[in-house]
């Protein structure tokens, strides 16, 4: 079985993040969305340390569904049909336990290829939600990007205060 880590529980609320106004509205909307779809694939883009693992976490506390880091190097194999064949076991497992699936730098796996890759596959199969993580949009094939919702994550420009946290 490909290895899995899982996210430590995030404490807190979308509101105590550090996150962007902008970007806590969009989570909110993909929150919704997923509440009442299938197939849910998200892409979370900013530069590093702005946030998008964040996202991913208050994305799974507001749907209360575990968030699992899949570690591609256990996943990609080099000898034939392995690397299909570690996707279905991936796949088939979290689908059963209802995982949130985190592919960090997302772009390593869905650059511009002529052909859809195994994992592309997989991904249109998958009932659940995934979440891809990268600095940009540039390197993924349009057809794959047509099919994600986008958010574009960075902090909010100035801390918040405490005394804002306590007005829940």
């Amino acid at each position: 079985m490909p290895n899995l880590i899982p996210k430590q529980p995030t404490k807190g609320s979308l509101k105590e993040t550090s996150l962007s106004s902008e970007t806590k509205a969009q989570v909110k909307e993909i929150v919704e969305f997923a509440k009442s779809h299938k197939n849910v694939k998200i892409l979370l883009t900013g530069e590093s340390e702005t946030g998008k693992t964040q996202a991913a976490e208050m994305i799974a506390v507001e749907l209360a569904l575990p968030l699992y880091r899949v570690d591609l190097s256990t996943v990609i194999s080099k000898y034939i049909g392995e690397t299909e064949k570690n996707l279905n076991k991936l796949f088939d497992n979290a689908e059963k336990k209802g995982w949130i699936l985190l592919f960090d730098e997302a772009d390593a796996l869905f650059s511009k290829r002529p052909e859809p890759s195994p994992l592309i596959k997989s991904l249109e199969n998958y009932k659940g939600l995934v979440i891809l993580a990268s600095d940009s949009t540039e390197k993924f094939n349009p057809t794959f990007l047509r099919q994600t919702k986008s958010i574009h994550v960075g902090h909010s420009s100035k801390p918040k205060k405490k005394e804002d946290n306590e007005e829940d």
